[in-house]
């Protein structure tokens, strides 16, 4: 059995939401990790600044901020039974994330935060523009080295290019062997969502569904065996 866990990181700011408080509402609580390799977005930096992050709730405009571990717990609106996260909006050293939790209340959400450098670092060495029109989907295979992938569908997708082991070889055909991460690029997002569909070699069906996509942003899907 495989635990599906999307995630969107936006690079533009969305609007101001007033803080909110937990107390007697049901919530969504984790932790933030900075990303140091987006073939494995559950690897956190060793020495990391995640406290005092913002997180909010975008549904129900519940706010509040992280301790210095990076834990938080915030408020989802009373019967929601998903719930979107706002990481660091607060922070230009950080890509604004929001994270897709589709099963709530949670207490194990882990927010992945990726510094502006090391995404410019990955996309010059794939030689990938940064579209700001467009989305970006990434869709992470985990634990490593991953799955054996038989091929990833993006609606509307310009690229589609697949990890072949190492952090900076991607491809447009999957591996021989297992693939880590796929990296889905020119995403269409009139819609706000896009269709994903992942396959593996003996045809099983690892996802399929829609994620929330948005101009200028990467939206994290990650497969957990």
């Amino acid at each position: 059995m495989m635990r599906v866990v999307a995630l969107s990181i936006a690079i533009a700011a969305l609007g101001a939401v007033a803080p909110g408080c937990v107390a007697d509402r049901a919530g969504v609580a984790g932790r933030v990790c900075i990303v140091v390799d987006i073939r494995n977005t559950a690897l956190c930096g060793a020495a990391q600044e995640v406290g005092g992050l913002s997180v909010v709730e975008v549904m129900g405009g519940e706010h509040t901020t992280t301790d210095a571990k990076g834990g938080f717990n915030v408020a989802i609106p009373d019967g929601a039974t998903r719930a979107v996260l706002r990481v660091a909006d607060d922070r230009t050293d950080r890509r604004i994330s929001l994270i897709g939790v589709d099963v709530a209340p949670s207490k194990d959400v882990l927010a992945p935060v990726i510094t502006p450098n090391l995404w410019t670092t990955y996309l010059n060495a794939l030689h990938v523009v940064d579209e700001p029109t467009t989305a970006t989907v990434h869709v992470a295979l985990s634990p490593m080295p991953g799955i054996a992938v038989g091929g990833v569908e993006v609606a509307g997708a310009e690229q589609i290019l697949y990890n072949q082991g190492e952090a900076f070889i991607w491809n447009e055909q999957p591996p021989g062997d297992q693939t880590p991460a796929v990296l889905a690029f020119g995403v269409p997002v009139a819609a706000g969502t896009a269709m994903v569909n992942v396959i593996s070699r003996t045809d099983e069906v690892l996802y399929n569904g829609p994620v929330p996509v948005q101009a200028g942003a990467i939206t994290w899907v990650r497969i957990v065996r």
